[in-house]
Protein backbone atom coordinates (compact mmCIF):
# COMPACT_ATOMS: atom_id res chain seq x y z
CA UNK A 1 0.00 0.00 0.00
CA UNK A 2 2.87 2.40 0.78
CA UNK A 3 4.34 1.80 -2.69
CA UNK A 4 0.94 2.50 -4.26
CA UNK A 5 0.60 5.76 -2.32
CA UNK A 6 4.10 6.89 -3.23
CA UNK A 7 3.55 6.02 -6.90
CA UNK A 8 0.30 8.00 -7.05
CA UNK A 9 1.85 11.06 -5.42
CA UNK A 10 4.81 10.87 -7.82
CA UNK A 11 2.45 10.77 -10.81
CA UNK A 12 0.35 13.60 -9.34
CA UNK A 13 3.36 15.87 -8.89
CA UNK A 14 5.04 14.96 -12.17
CA UNK A 15 1.84 15.75 -14.06
CA UNK A 16 1.60 19.15 -12.36
CA UNK A 17 5.21 20.08 -13.11
CA UNK A 18 4.95 18.77 -16.67
CA UNK A 19 2.00 21.07 -17.41
CA UNK A 20 3.75 24.02 -15.74
CA UNK A 21 6.84 23.44 -17.88
CA UNK A 22 4.69 23.02 -20.96
CA UNK A 23 2.89 26.33 -20.30
CA UNK A 24 6.21 28.19 -20.28
CA UNK A 25 7.15 26.80 -23.69
CA UNK A 26 3.82 27.13 -25.49
CA UNK A 27 2.71 30.19 -27.48
CA UNK A 28 -0.07 32.29 -26.00
CA UNK A 29 -2.14 31.78 -29.15
CA UNK A 30 -2.02 28.66 -31.30
CA UNK A 31 0.20 29.27 -34.32
CA UNK A 32 -0.38 26.12 -36.39
CA UNK A 33 -3.11 24.15 -38.13
CA UNK A 34 -3.92 20.73 -36.69
CA UNK A 35 -5.61 17.77 -38.32
CA UNK A 36 -7.71 16.12 -35.63
CA UNK A 37 -6.68 12.59 -34.66
CA UNK A 38 -9.02 9.87 -35.96
CA UNK A 39 -9.68 8.84 -32.35
CA UNK A 40 -11.05 12.24 -31.35
CA UNK A 41 -14.17 12.04 -29.20
CA UNK A 42 -16.08 14.80 -27.47
CA UNK A 43 -16.21 13.27 -24.01
CA UNK A 44 -14.48 15.75 -21.69
CA UNK A 45 -11.21 13.80 -21.79
CA UNK A 46 -8.10 15.01 -23.59
CA UNK A 47 -6.59 11.54 -23.90
CA UNK A 48 -6.31 11.71 -27.69
CA UNK A 49 -3.90 14.64 -27.28
CA UNK A 50 -1.71 12.73 -24.81
CA UNK A 51 -1.55 15.71 -22.48
CA UNK A 52 0.02 17.95 -25.13
CA UNK A 53 -1.67 21.17 -26.18
CA UNK A 54 -0.81 23.66 -28.90
CA UNK A 55 -1.05 26.83 -26.79
CA UNK A 56 -1.36 28.18 -23.28
CA UNK A 57 -3.17 31.49 -22.99
CA UNK A 58 -2.19 33.33 -19.84
CA UNK A 59 -5.07 35.82 -20.03
CA UNK A 60 -7.61 33.03 -19.58
CA UNK A 61 -5.45 30.38 -17.90
CA UNK A 62 -6.34 27.83 -20.59
CA UNK A 63 -4.33 25.17 -22.35
CA UNK A 64 -6.00 24.59 -25.69
CA UNK A 65 -5.89 22.99 -29.11
CA UNK A 66 -8.05 23.97 -32.08
CA UNK A 67 -8.23 21.31 -34.79
CA UNK A 68 -10.29 20.09 -37.69
CA UNK A 69 -10.95 17.17 -39.97
CA UNK A 70 -13.00 17.14 -43.15
CA UNK A 71 -16.29 17.29 -41.24
CA UNK A 72 -15.88 19.19 -37.98
CA UNK A 73 -14.02 21.91 -36.12
CA UNK A 74 -12.90 20.93 -32.62
CA UNK A 75 -11.81 22.87 -29.55
CA UNK A 76 -10.22 21.17 -26.55
CA UNK A 77 -9.32 23.26 -23.48
CA UNK A 78 -7.95 22.38 -20.07
CA UNK A 79 -8.04 24.61 -17.00
CA UNK A 80 -5.90 23.75 -13.98
CA UNK A 81 -6.54 26.70 -11.65
CA UNK A 82 -9.42 26.14 -9.21
CA UNK A 83 -10.57 29.77 -9.24
CA UNK A 84 -10.64 29.96 -13.03
CA UNK A 85 -12.58 26.69 -13.21
CA UNK A 86 -15.09 27.68 -10.54
CA UNK A 87 -15.60 31.40 -10.99
CA UNK A 88 -15.12 31.82 -14.72
CA UNK A 89 -15.46 28.61 -16.72
CA UNK A 90 -18.22 26.86 -14.78
CA UNK A 91 -20.00 30.00 -13.58
CA UNK A 92 -20.56 31.46 -17.05
CA UNK A 93 -19.38 28.82 -19.49
CA UNK A 94 -16.82 28.63 -22.28
CA UNK A 95 -17.70 30.29 -25.59
CA UNK A 96 -16.11 29.70 -28.98
CA UNK A 97 -16.95 32.28 -31.65
CA UNK A 98 -16.05 31.67 -35.31
CA UNK A 99 -16.13 34.59 -37.72
CA UNK A 100 -14.57 35.97 -40.87
CA UNK A 101 -13.18 39.11 -39.20
CA UNK A 102 -11.64 39.85 -35.82
CA UNK A 103 -14.19 42.56 -35.01
CA UNK A 104 -16.48 42.13 -32.04
CA UNK A 105 -19.41 43.62 -33.95
CA UNK A 106 -19.17 41.04 -36.77
CA UNK A 107 -22.80 39.94 -37.12
CA UNK A 108 -21.95 36.88 -39.24
CA UNK A 109 -20.19 35.01 -36.45
CA UNK A 110 -21.24 31.61 -35.12
CA UNK A 111 -20.85 30.86 -31.42
CA UNK A 112 -21.31 27.88 -29.15
CA UNK A 113 -21.19 28.00 -25.35
CA UNK A 114 -20.92 25.26 -22.74
CA UNK A 115 -21.70 24.41 -19.98
CA UNK A 116 -25.07 26.13 -19.68
CA UNK A 117 -26.81 25.66 -16.34
CA UNK A 118 -30.28 26.39 -15.12
CA UNK A 119 -29.66 29.16 -12.57
CA UNK A 120 -32.05 27.51 -10.14
CA UNK A 121 -30.02 24.30 -10.20
CA UNK A 122 -26.46 25.54 -10.68
CA UNK A 123 -24.06 23.08 -8.97
CA UNK A 124 -21.22 24.14 -6.70
CA UNK A 125 -17.75 22.64 -6.87
CA UNK A 126 -15.45 22.94 -3.87
CA UNK A 127 -12.04 22.60 -5.48
CA UNK A 128 -10.06 24.38 -2.76
CA UNK A 129 -11.68 23.00 0.36
CA UNK A 130 -9.20 23.69 3.22
CA UNK A 131 -10.69 20.81 5.22
CA UNK A 132 -10.01 18.33 2.47
CA UNK A 133 -7.03 16.18 3.31
CA UNK A 134 -6.11 13.06 1.40
CA UNK A 135 -5.44 10.08 3.65
CA UNK A 136 -1.91 8.76 3.76
CA UNK A 137 -3.26 5.36 2.76
CA UNK A 138 -4.62 5.17 -0.81
CA UNK A 139 -4.91 8.88 -1.72
CA UNK A 140 -5.72 7.84 -5.31
CA UNK A 141 -9.04 6.35 -4.20
CA UNK A 142 -9.76 9.54 -2.25
CA UNK A 143 -9.20 11.83 -5.25
CA UNK A 144 -11.03 9.43 -7.53
CA UNK A 145 -14.08 9.70 -5.28
CA UNK A 146 -13.96 13.50 -5.46
CA UNK A 147 -13.65 13.31 -9.24
CA UNK A 148 -16.68 11.04 -9.51
CA UNK A 149 -18.75 13.28 -7.22
CA UNK A 150 -17.86 16.43 -9.18
CA UNK A 151 -18.50 14.79 -12.54
CA UNK A 152 -21.83 13.42 -11.40
CA UNK A 153 -22.96 16.91 -10.37
CA UNK A 154 -21.69 18.34 -13.64
CA UNK A 155 -23.17 15.81 -16.07
CA UNK A 156 -26.56 15.74 -14.37
CA UNK A 157 -26.85 19.54 -14.58
CA UNK A 158 -25.00 20.55 -17.78
CA UNK A 159 -27.36 19.31 -20.46
CA UNK A 160 -27.55 22.36 -22.70
CA UNK A 161 -25.45 24.15 -25.31
CA UNK A 162 -26.05 27.76 -26.33
CA UNK A 163 -25.80 28.32 -30.08
CA UNK A 164 -25.92 31.69 -31.83
CA UNK A 165 -25.59 32.70 -35.46
CA UNK A 166 -26.91 29.52 -37.10
CA UNK A 167 -30.29 29.82 -38.77
CA UNK A 168 -32.99 27.27 -37.94
CA UNK A 169 -31.25 26.22 -34.71
CA UNK A 170 -32.64 27.36 -31.37
CA UNK A 171 -30.37 29.44 -29.14
CA UNK A 172 -30.42 26.77 -26.42
CA UNK A 173 -30.18 23.16 -27.57
CA UNK A 174 -29.72 19.84 -25.84
CA UNK A 175 -26.32 18.17 -25.63
CA UNK A 176 -28.15 15.29 -27.32
CA UNK A 177 -29.13 17.40 -30.35
CA UNK A 178 -29.42 15.99 -33.86
CA UNK A 179 -27.36 18.79 -35.47
CA UNK A 180 -24.07 17.13 -34.51
CA UNK A 181 -23.05 20.09 -32.33
CA UNK A 182 -21.25 18.51 -29.41
CA UNK A 183 -19.93 19.59 -26.04
CA UNK A 184 -18.66 17.80 -22.95
CA UNK A 185 -16.64 18.54 -19.84
CA UNK A 186 -15.13 16.47 -17.05
CA UNK A 187 -12.81 16.75 -14.07
CA UNK A 188 -9.88 14.38 -13.68
CA UNK A 189 -8.58 13.11 -10.36
CA UNK A 190 -6.13 16.02 -10.19
CA UNK A 191 -9.08 18.47 -10.21
CA UNK A 192 -8.20 19.73 -13.68
CA UNK A 193 -11.15 20.46 -15.93
CA UNK A 194 -11.26 19.58 -19.62
CA UNK A 195 -13.93 21.04 -21.90
CA UNK A 196 -14.43 19.98 -25.53
CA UNK A 197 -16.58 21.46 -28.28
CA UNK A 198 -17.18 20.47 -31.89
CA UNK A 199 -19.28 21.92 -34.67
CA UNK A 200 -19.83 20.69 -38.25
CA UNK A 201 -17.99 22.75 -40.84
CA UNK A 202 -21.20 22.85 -42.88
CA UNK A 203 -22.80 25.03 -40.18
CA UNK A 204 -20.05 27.65 -40.28
CA UNK A 205 -20.18 30.66 -42.58
CA UNK A 206 -16.69 29.83 -43.83
CA UNK A 207 -15.52 27.86 -46.82
CA UNK A 208 -12.94 25.09 -46.68
CA UNK A 209 -10.09 25.30 -47.14
CA UNK A 210 -9.88 28.79 -45.68
CA UNK A 211 -8.79 31.02 -42.84
CA UNK A 212 -11.00 32.42 -40.12
CA UNK A 213 -10.79 34.26 -36.83
CA UNK A 214 -11.83 32.74 -33.54
CA UNK A 215 -12.67 34.29 -30.22
CA UNK A 216 -12.46 32.20 -27.04
CA UNK A 217 -14.17 33.53 -23.92
CA UNK A 218 -14.57 32.52 -20.31
CA UNK A 219 -17.82 34.30 -19.57
CA UNK A 220 -17.37 34.64 -15.84
CA UNK A 221 -19.97 34.55 -13.10
CA UNK A 222 -23.48 35.98 -13.50
CA UNK A 223 -24.27 39.27 -11.80
CA UNK A 224 -26.11 37.50 -8.99
CA UNK A 225 -22.74 36.56 -7.47
CA UNK A 226 -21.91 40.19 -6.86
CA UNK A 227 -24.37 40.19 -3.97
CA UNK A 228 -22.05 37.82 -2.17
CA UNK A 229 -19.25 40.36 -1.76
CA UNK A 230 -18.54 40.58 1.97
CA UNK A 231 -18.72 44.01 3.56
CA UNK A 232 -16.59 45.15 6.49
CA UNK A 233 -18.44 47.40 8.94
CA UNK A 234 -15.70 47.79 11.50
CA UNK A 235 -12.65 46.27 13.12
CA UNK A 236 -9.64 46.81 15.27
CA UNK A 237 -5.93 46.54 14.68
CA UNK A 238 -3.47 44.41 16.69
CA UNK A 239 -3.35 47.10 19.40
CA UNK A 240 -7.13 47.17 19.79
CA UNK A 241 -7.53 50.53 18.07
CA UNK A 242 -10.79 50.87 16.12
CA UNK A 243 -10.41 51.19 12.36
CA UNK A 244 -11.16 54.58 10.87
CA UNK A 245 -13.94 54.96 8.30
CA UNK A 246 -11.29 55.64 5.64
CA UNK A 247 -9.62 52.32 6.47
CA UNK A 248 -12.96 50.50 6.39
CA UNK A 249 -13.81 52.06 3.00
CA UNK A 250 -10.38 51.10 1.66
CA UNK A 251 -10.82 47.48 2.80
CA UNK A 252 -14.29 47.26 1.25
CA UNK A 253 -13.01 48.70 -2.03
CA UNK A 254 -10.28 46.05 -2.15
CA UNK A 255 -12.82 43.29 -1.45
CA UNK A 256 -15.11 44.56 -4.21
CA UNK A 257 -12.23 44.72 -6.69
CA UNK A 258 -11.11 41.19 -5.78
CA UNK A 259 -14.57 39.70 -6.23
CA UNK A 260 -15.26 41.63 -9.44
CA UNK A 261 -11.97 40.40 -10.91
CA UNK A 262 -12.67 36.85 -9.77
CA UNK A 263 -15.93 36.69 -11.73
CA UNK A 264 -14.93 38.95 -14.65
CA UNK A 265 -14.98 37.58 -18.19
CA UNK A 266 -11.64 36.95 -19.90
CA UNK A 267 -10.98 36.29 -23.57
CA UNK A 268 -8.54 36.22 -26.47
CA UNK A 269 -8.52 36.14 -30.28
CA UNK A 270 -6.71 33.92 -32.75
CA UNK A 271 -6.56 33.12 -36.44
CA UNK A 272 -6.76 29.61 -37.85
CA UNK A 273 -6.32 28.06 -41.28
CA UNK A 274 -8.02 24.74 -41.92
CA UNK A 275 -5.56 21.87 -41.82
CA UNK A 276 -5.40 19.47 -44.74
CA UNK A 277 -5.59 15.73 -44.29
CA UNK A 278 -2.06 14.30 -43.91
Amino acid sequence: MEKKTTAFLAIFLSSFFALSAQAQKLPGVQDSSVWAPPTIKIDGKATEWEGKFKAYNGATGLFYTLSNDDKNLYLTVMATDAEIINYKLLSGGLTLIIQQTNKKNDKAGVSISYPIFDNANRPSFYLNNPRERAPVVDPEAFYDSIMVANNTKLTTSAKSIKVMGISDIDSIISVYNTDNIKAAGLFDNKKRFTCELSIPLALLNIGQPGTFFYHIMLNGGPARYMRQIPVIFGGRDANGVAASQDKIDETNAKLAATYSSRYAATDFWGQYTFAKKP
